[in-house]
């Protein structure tokens, strides 16, 4: 998929959007069913054109298998849990997104100069000015778990995240997790396109 919202911003690395599959693409990234691992640490590779698979017997870590929308060994109060009906979720880059993906949630990579713009954007057809919030929550969480689930709601939000200590090690200094239900990210392209 081509965005014209993403270009102008120049996201790097390139967002991910989180897709359900029934086959595992060929050649995709997986974590090692026997090593810990956090997911974050795969977005480094994805964002050279890799693609990642996840899968109910692959967890990185415990929280990980809620975290991407899977229920696992892990549960966390106050947190939604979602049983996808698929085999697997994979994360592609933007750039390999076409309407047969079936998206679900775009993560975008953005330095704070960068995150005004999202916020704006996000926020210009909300009057109340609460279509962003920043919940305490690991970062496979608030990358692909909550904004699945807000992506169920009547006004669904974006959710910024990336500060727990271990997505940190995986992430530049200066950049957080901005994630997006897929028809938020639409509206978002849309306002961009109709006030670029």
């Amino acid at each position: 998929m081509n965005s014209a919202l993403v270009r102008s911003l120049h996201l790097n690395p390139q967002p991910l959007v989180m897709c359900f599959a029934d086959e595992k693409p060929a050649s995709a990234l997986m974590h090692d069913a026997e090593k810990w691992g956090c997911v974050i640490s795969l977005f480094k590779a994805s964002s050279a054109g890799r693609i990642i698979v996840l899968d109910r017997d692959n967890y990185g870590c415990l929280m990980q298998g809620q975290g991407r929308c899977f229920e696992g060994e892990y549960s966390s109060v106050g947190l939604p849990n979602y049983t996808p009906d698929c085999e697997y979720i994979v994360l592609k880059p933007l750039r390999q997104i076409d309407a047969a993906d079936n998206p679900q949630v775009i993560c975008m990579f953005p330095e704070l100069k960068q995150l005004d713009n999202l916020l704006r954007l996000a926020n210009i057809d909300r009057p109340s000015r609460d279509a962003v919030f920043a919940p305490y929550a690991t970062a496979c969480q608030t990358a692909y778990l909550l904004p699945y689930h807000e992506g169920h709601q009547q006004h669904p939000r974006a959710v910024i995240g990336g500060f727990d200590y271990v997505s940190r090690r995986h992430l530049d200094a200066n950049k957080v997790t901005f994630a997006v239900p897929w028809r938020l990210f639409e509206a978002m392209e849309s306002a961009y396109a109709e006030n670029a």
